[in-house]
């Protein structure tokens, strides 16, 4: 008799799986990374068997993201949702008070960055 697979665990293996594309990792580099075997990870991947909790931050450490982002289907990965999502992934990976700082940075290169669009762009009008 076959067995039932959780729906959880198969999703969490998916999403382990895609990150783990997305970052042009083989499954046995990140088996080594997390400390398993590449046939542990094939069947995390294909939801066969669940990971020890206790190795949820290592996966979501190597593949730059929470760990509540490894219950959650992966964001595009083009595009300003794409941009967003991977700022996010990287902001999750500090403490709250780091975060400011960065966001901090961003706003401040972001509205930098547009000042000098708008004024290459009068100065090639003109």
């Amino acid at each position: 008799m076959a067995e039932k697979r959780c729906a959880l665990v198969v999703a969490l293996g998916a999403t382990i799986a895609a990150r783990r594309r997305a970052k042009g990792l083989t499954q046995a580099q990140l088996a080594a990374f997390i400390g398993v075997s590449q046939t542990t990870m094939c069947q995390i991947e294909n939801g066969e068997v669940a990971t020890q909790i206790h190795r949820l931050q290592d996966f979501a450490n190597h593949l730059t993201c929470s760990v509540p982002d490894l219950f959650r289907a992966p964001s595009p990965t083009t595009g300003p949702a794409g941009d967003a999502q991977r700022i996010n992934d990287l902001l999750c990976l500090l403490p709250p008070a780091y975060r400011k700082v960065i966001l901090s940075l961003v706003e401040n290169a972001v509205f930098s960055l547009k000042e000098l669009v708008e004024q290459e762009g009068a100065a090639s009008d003109g």
